[in-house]
């Protein structure tokens, strides 16, 4: 899962992967987070089966607002074994309103655009908040910094 700063100048990625003992913690990243990689295994049709899982999970702990979600894919350079074809992947995300993509940890094919998918939906769902300035008393302390 990815989150950015308040400030929007960093982004932190935290894989919860094999943690499921600290269930607490990844509670509150679910909570605090912007955007999800979702990942599975093309050759193992059981890790594809558990995103359905996981994807309610995060909906659930985040009360059902959108969030960004990209649907993952991984293990694409295998060619044999593949128990979750491209189109099971696709109509899945469709499913979850999440993107998709196919992606090699191996080789290294799409990481990037993972990540940078994500950052772009992330700061596409976020709506900047501007404040009006007003004008005659209030004006001057609109500039004022107190430390």
């Amino acid at each position: 899962m990815a989150y950015f700063s308040e400030s929007l100048s960093f982004l932190e990625i935290l894989d919860t992967a094999g943690y499921e003992e600290y269930e607490v913690m990844q509670e509150m990243y679910i909570k605090q987070g912007q955007g999800f990689v979702l990942v599975y295994a093309v050759d193992k049709k059981e890790t594809f089966e558990e995103i359905k899982k996981v994807k309610k999970r995060v909906d659930r702990m985040n009360d059902f607002k959108q969030v960004s979600a990209i649907l993952v894919g991984n293990k694409c350079d295998l060619v044999n074994n593949i128990e979750v074809t491209t189109e099971e992947g696709q109509k899945l995300a469709n499913e979850l309103n999440a993107q998709f993509i196919e992606a090699s940890a191996k080789s290294g094919l799409n990481c990037d655009e993972i990540f940078h998918n994500l950052v772009r939906d992330i700061r596409k769902k976020q709506t900047p908040i501007f404040e009006p300035k007003e004008e005659g008393f209030w004006k001057n302390f609109f500039s004022c910094n107190l430390v």
